[in-house]
């Protein structure tokens, strides 16, 4: 990270896209020297954990290291570059937070993120223990339940998406355990989550999404105790931005006020967060209606819902409940292989 660059530069073409031939453009050094430029391009940063995007990347073989500008970066990603003794840190600039961290401890500022992020720690501070076991679904519970599996819908998505499933012998319910164990602990915190809400089973969709998202970002002992999140993308997750579902929450929403003294939000419940979008899903309960947005003011003790009518009766969860058919459709395990796509 350079201060003083007044362009992204990068001495290597491989780890770039949008590359185009470039004999306009020249590069000064320290001393003096004029270097060629021969191709300009976009790439990401280095091991970023939000793609910050690096635009008019020069390119040229003859530059010892690469470097980022801070003053590119910063317009490129809405950003701010806060340096100190230690390394320096990329904070969002509406909010202030931290986004990431890199720690130095040489005479330079590499733009290698350290091991944990910073933004995770401080928000476990900062929010206690009792809204963390909201925030993360009431981890730890377990209830009876089965499925089945061997449906034309189902097969045919996992054929199109290159994964071979593998279904258990009829009759053998000790081979369906592993199975039957994740998805009763799946149903039993989309349960709790409505529950506690006071949702009617209809939000079982929203609280399912909600479910699995967090529990990707929970360490398993099957992955010594890594997280499916750090196996799949090779770095920490984030916890920040989880909220408790259900909750009373307040959407910005100037962009679609009819008029500049029409009020800026409108209360609306948590829904989780928007699977397409970095963002939160929000309903409002007027128009009942779905916002996304990302800047949201949440009020994690207060469930709107309960006001509205008194919390769901076991019947209401009546479609939770495993049937008693045989579990000879269960799948044993699940495997996948390239499809050559």
């Amino acid at each position: 990270m350079d201060t003083g660059a007044s362009s992204h530069m990068n001495f290597n073409q491989g780890n770039m896209f949008s590359l185009s031939p470039c004999n306009s453009k020249s590069i000064m050094v320290g001393n003096g020297a004029i270097i060629p430029v021969s191709h300009i391009g976009q790439t990401y940063l280095p091991y970023s954990e939000d793609k910050f995007l690096l635009k008019n990347v020069l390119v040229s073989n003859k530059i010892i290291k690469n470097l980022v500008s801070v003053r590119k970066f910063t317009t490129d990603n809405w950003v701010s570059v806060s340096f100190d003794p230690f390394g320096f840190s990329v904070k969002d600039l509406n909010t202030d937070a931290v986004i990431q961290r890199c720690d130095s401890v040489g005479d330079l500022y590499p733009c290698t993120p350290s091991s944990i992020p910073m933004v995770s720690a401080i928000a476990f501070t900062t929010v206690s223990l009792p809204t963390w076991h909201h925030h993360l679904g009431h981890p730890g519970s377990s209830c009876d339940n089965s499925r089945k599996f061997n449906n034309h819908l189902l097969l045919t998505y996992l054929q199109s998406n290159g994964i071979a499933i593998r279904f258990s012998c009829p009759y053998t319910s000790h081979q369906n355990g592993k199975v039957k164990r994740s998805i009763r602990s799946i149903n039993n915190i989309i349960r709790t989550l409505l529950f506690q809400a006071s949702l009617a089973s209809s939000f079982c969709t929203e609280a399912l999404l909600t479910v699995v998202h967090t529990l990707n970002m929970l360490p398993t002992t099957t992955l010594s105790f890594k997280t499916p999140f750090e196996v799949l993308f090779g770095f920490f997750p984030k916890y920040d931005h989880l909220r408790v579902f259900g909750c009373l929450c307040y959407p910005n929403t100037p962009s679609t006020s009819p008029h500049k003294l029409s009020p800026r939000s409108t209360a609306c419940i948590y829904l989780g967060p928007a699977p397409d979008h970095k963002g939160y899903k929000c309903l409002d309960l007027i128009t009942q209606r779905i916002i996304i947005s990302r800047h949201v003011i949440f009020d994690e003790d207060h469930f709107p819902y309960s006001g509205f009518h008194p919390s769901p009766s076991e019947a209401d969860y009546n479609h939770f409940i495993p049937d008693d058919d045989p579990p000879s459709t269960l799948p044993l395990s699940v495997t996948t292989h390239s499809t050559g796509q």
